[in-house]
């Protein structure tokens, strides 16, 4: 096994080597390359929500992608910085996932108006993630169209 991640480290760190070296003589080529790579990663959570899901439950999941679409430009734009760790990541959208299911019980309650919910899943959001040193912006606004789903 420990051969096998060797030769993953080593194909994983030429295809970079690779990528710097068009990023060099190409800009344009490379402006390309990481629009594609975005797009392919949420083309293809697109495709497993609309192979999935149905009717508003699909309509609901499709509200996240702007933050996947975020998410997966931070990734090429700039792999190496925290906030885009696929560790930070996972520990993001876990965090906003959990404030949802504690927000989402009231969220159509009259004495607690949707200004304040949003508030609230933002705050708690951004707070959760700062004490678990996992912050990635684009997990907090996956928060607010949970709430804000279904809504009348």
């Amino acid at each position: 096994m420990h051969i096998f991640s060797r030769e993953l480290s080593r194909l994983a760190e030429h295809v970079e080597q690779e990528f710097f070296r068009i990023e060099r003589e190409n800009s344009w080529a490379a402006c390309v390359i990481n629009g594609l790579i975005a797009g392919a990663a949420v083309g293809l959570v697109a495709w497993l929500v609309t192979a999935t899901a149905s009717g508003e439950q699909q309509e609901g999941n499709l509200l996240v992608f702007a933050c996947l679409g975020s998410s997966s430009a931070s990734i090429v734009f700039a792999p190496l910085a925290k906030s885009n760790s696929l560790r930070t990541i996972i520990i993001a959208y876990l965090i906003a996932s959990l404030v949802c299911v504690v927000l989402y019980p009231v969220r159509d309650a009259s004495f607690f108006p949707l200004p304040l919910q949003c508030f609230l899943a933002v705050t708690l959001s951004i707070s959760a993630m700062r004490m678990c040193g996992a912050l990635h912006p684009a997990a907090v606004g996956s928060a607010v169209p949970f709430l804000v789903l279904g809504l009348e």
